[in-house]
């Protein structure tokens, strides 16, 4: 049975794209590999980043969507708002920014009702 490589480390990066540096390397061979091993190590790096990232922001829609669920059912902003796991003035300032389109979310309350 295969077993699975993940590239996403040195490890996995030098069974991949060539074994450990080994002495016989020449100069040039050298370079071209660490090369190619930094731009890899960028590219993780940007990648796991843009991950977390987007993460967070998919978090706070979701915590913005149970808030505005909560508030369409009748809940108090301030109860509605530690449940969400968000500060009363920062649940104020998205409602009052429209920071995220309510209209789904009310059509959805509307037909539950």
């Amino acid at each position: 049975m295969a077993r699975f490589v993940n590239p996403f480390t040195d490890i996995g990066f030098k069974r991949i794209f060539g074994q450990e540096i080994s002495k016989d390397l020449n100069p040039k061979e050298r370079r071209e590999y660490d090369r190619a091993l930094k731009v890899y190590r960028d590219n993780l790096a940007t990648y796991e980043a843009n991950r977390n990232e987007a993460l967070a922001e998919g978090k706070y829609q979701a915590q913005i969507a149970i808030l505005e669920t909560l508030l369409g059912r009748g809940m108090p902003l301030e109860e509605a708002a530690q449940i969400c796991g968000l500060g009363v003035d920062e649940a104020r300032n998205v409602l009052s920014s429209g920071a995220r389109n309510a209209a789904p979310l009310s059509d959805k309350n509307e037909t539950n009702q």
